[in-house]
């Protein structure tokens, strides 16, 4: 996925159904990368799930996630301004036993 540019991306995930709480999922084997890129702005709530992918942030661009839990296996960040600020709504994400969470390093 490439949100590059000075666009506006606006991601909002379903209130109900098996994908509720997602905003953006990525198959677990899938490395592709998510890029946020240039002078653009976004508006994205719910979660971002990408255990095996890389979100690439560069250039003047600072991401907001909304209400956002972000599982990713890395993340890239370059360039004046690259920035990402996120807070966490539990009832706007995939609802996780607080018992399955856990850092991996």
């Amino acid at each position: 996925m490439d949100a590059s540019g000075n666009g506006i991306l606006s991601i909002q995930a379903p209130t109900a159904g098996p994908l509720q709480g997602l905003a953006i999922l990525y198959d677990r084997q899938n490395s592709s990368s998510l890029r946020i890129t240039g002078g653009g702005s976004d508006h994205l709530t719910g979660t971002i799930y990408m255990s095996s992918g890389t979100v690439v942030m560069n250039g003047n661009g600072c991401s907001s996630p909304y209400n956002s839990l972000i599982v990713i296996k890395e993340l890239v960040m370059d360039g004046n301004g690259a920035c990402l600020r996120s807070s966490y709504t539990r009832s706007e994400n995939v609802q996780i036993p607080a018992s399955g969470l856990h850092l991996s390093r």
